[in-house]
């Protein structure tokens, strides 16, 4: 059985990963291109995909493709 505080939960948990939450400070500041996060994480691009098709999957991040170029904005701004 689905209780209201599943979805909550689970956002939370989703939440405590840091580097989500660095990409998420960084994303609050406008949308950035996985690049970008990846300097500033100072991780390799596989990882930082990985983590923002967490995100993305979640509902808290969506993106948009500009030629080669995806870049990444928060969904909700309560996030």
């Amino acid at each position: 059985m689905t209780t209201k505080y599943d979805h909550v939960s689970a956002l939370f948990a989703l939440l405590s990963h840091k580097p989500r939450l660095r990409i998420l400070d960084e994303l609050r500041r406008g949308e950035a291109c996985v690049c970008h996060l990846q300097a500033v994480l100072g991780r390799p691009q596989a990882y930082v995909s990985q983590q923002l098709g967490v995100l993305r999957e979640a509902g808290v991040v969506t993106d948009r493709r500009d030629g080669l170029f995806v870049f990444y904005q928060i969904a909700h701004p309560l996030v």
